[in-house]
């Protein structure tokens, strides 16, 4: 294995072959680590040896327009030795986390809709939260966020964000969760058919939304940032939650590379900052944050496959949106991670980066294999693990 380490190694302690491709983000707790497939299978593994403990079968929605069937792409969730998981099969399940015990299973949306889960579910105040998306922006159906009791996967409610007739406004993210505040916030995508919206500002999409967790009540919403949007320009990631002078805030990148923070209480803006980039590029991963930043990848395609990309990771300031440093590499299609004062990022070419959060200073890269445009890497301790192709691979982290 091709590596090149500076002044941070990592090892490689072991390689799972799930079989079938892996785009979701594997989740690491109580010494397992689950890691979900395209073909809608769910696999609980030893977190020091890499072997397959249990496993579990969710199906798959087999259209493949985004060049695989549409299993468990987005990640899986844990809490109270329950793992959960949805799949764009249109089915979530909760299973014994020991055991791999099916405790309940549920329809949730329409494949003949071309509905579609992407995002990773969300349990909180129990009940998992679920994002419902529509394939290759299909004017059949409605985006929308619902919830399932996490102890037997009834239909606890269902939101619709847009505020217009019409379809659309997919959700592709995992919603961002202030328990203390109570309320849960998510980005929106476009209103459907992609190049023939509705006419109007198709109020909903492409929005920062605040709702509550319990109930589905929308508390307020800021946009539509790309009015009667005809080009795709989701808010494709995951909303950041942060504090800055003592006021709680929440932050989204839009695809066109532009991060928007807003009061969490009111949705009034605070900042904005579009990032420079010569070229077109995309903003598709969740920034990770850490240090008072935010570390934002960017994407940007130059060739008929994701291997001919470009891109950079930018760390932007929480306090005012300012550029702090940048790297350049490849491109950067999955969200990146931060811990102990150092984020970690996966170029599409089969990189992973660990970069000095303060200074943005190369640290390690090492080659791992694929084209990495799944989710992103998770990380436990010093441990972090990354998904390539039918492959996940835990490497040890040490300095």
């Amino acid at each position: 294995m091709l590596s090149v380490v500076l002044s941070l190694a990592l090892r490689a302690l072991w390689t799972f072959d799930a079989g079938a491709h892996v785009w979701a983000t594997p989740a690491a707790s109580n010494g397992r680590v689950y890691v979900g497939t395209a073909m809608g299978d769910l696999y609980a593994l030893d977190e020091r040896t890499g072997q397959k403990i249990w496993e579990a079968a969710l199906g798959a929605n087999p259209n493949a327009f985004y060049g695989y069937p549409r299993g468990i792409v987005g990640g899986i969730a844990t809490q109270y030795d329950v793992v959960y998981a949805a799949s764009g099969s249109c089915v979530a399940a909760g299973f014994d986390a020991y055991t791999g015990h099916e405790i309940w299973r549920a329809r949730v949306c329409s494949i003949a809709r071309y509905d579609d889960v992407y995002a990773a579910p969300v349990i909180v105040d129990g009940l998992m939260l679920i994002g419902i998306n529509m394939i290759d922006d299909k004017p059949t159906d409605r985006g929308r966020e619902i919830a399932l009791d996490a102890a037997s996967g009834k239909m606890h409610w269902i939101f619709h964000p847009q505020r217009y007739d019409g379809t659309g406004t997919g959700i592709s993210t995992r919603p961002a969760v202030d328990a203390v505040a109570g309320l849960a916030f998510i980005g929106t995508g476009n209103p459907t058919p992609m190049n023939d919206p509705p006419p109007g500002r198709d109020p909903g999409s492409d929005s920062i939304i605040a709702f509550d967790p319990k109930t589905g009540v929308e508390r307020w919403s800021f946009g539509p940032v790309h009015p009667h949007d005809a080009q795709d320009l989701d808010m494709f990631a995951s909303p950041n939650l942060f504090t800055v002078n003592g006021r709680d805030v929440v932050g989204d990148i839009n695809k066109d590379g532009t991060y928007y923070a807003l009061d969490a209480l009111t949705g009034r803006l605070i900042w904005k900052t579009s990032i420079p980039f010569s070229g077109y590029v995309v903003a598709v991963g969740t920034p990770a944050q850490g240090d008072g930043m935010l570390f934002v990848p960017l994407y940007g395609p130059t060739g008929i496959t994701p291997l001919h990309a470009r891109g950079a990771l930018v760390a932007l300031e929480q306090s005012s949106g300012r550029e702090r440093w940048r790297y350049r590499g490849d491109g950067m299609y999955e969200a990146p991670v931060f811990a102990g004062g150092i984020v970690y990022v996966t170029e599409t070419n089969g990189r992973l980066v660990a970069l000095d959060a303060r200074s943005g200073k190369l640290l390690a890269r090492i080659h791992v294999g694929g084209t990495l445009i799944g989710h992103g890497a998770a990380i436990d301790g010093n441990v972090i693990f990354v998904a390539h192709n039918t492959e996940v691979t835990a490497y040890q982290t040490t300095r």
